[in-house]
């Protein structure tokens, strides 16, 4: 789960500004959020089932964009992420416990 916090954060950068697509008329637009949920296969059964329906009808669009996501998941995969050094957790430390004052 912390990964796809993580890709929604880089997602969601500033130049990243796209709104949500609609691929099927008629249809709500799939979000990223919606996207991300299908490639975790933790997305409601229906909005599956629309994915899979925009797909079969050959959605170019929705195909590069999940060809996306799977690059972005596969690159983050790949990140070795480190511990925060004890210098970090204290300044932080420090800074919250002067900001509550």
């Amino acid at each position: 789960m912390v990964k796809t916090f993580i890709l929604l954060k880089i997602l969601w950068l500033p130049q990243n500004k796209a709104g949500p697509i609609t691929f099927i008329k008629g249809m709500e637009p799939f979000k990223e959020e919606d996207l991300l949920l299908y490639l975790y296969k933790e997305c409601p059964k229906a909005t599956s089932d629309a994915i899979h329906t925009a797909l079969e009808e050959g959605s170019y669009v929705l195909e590069e964009q999940l060809k996306t996501l799977r690059r972005s998941i596969a690159q983050l995969s790949a990140l070795e992420l480190k511990r925060p050094s004890l210098f970090s957790l204290k300044a932080v430390s420090n800074y919250s416990k002067k900001v509550m004052d």
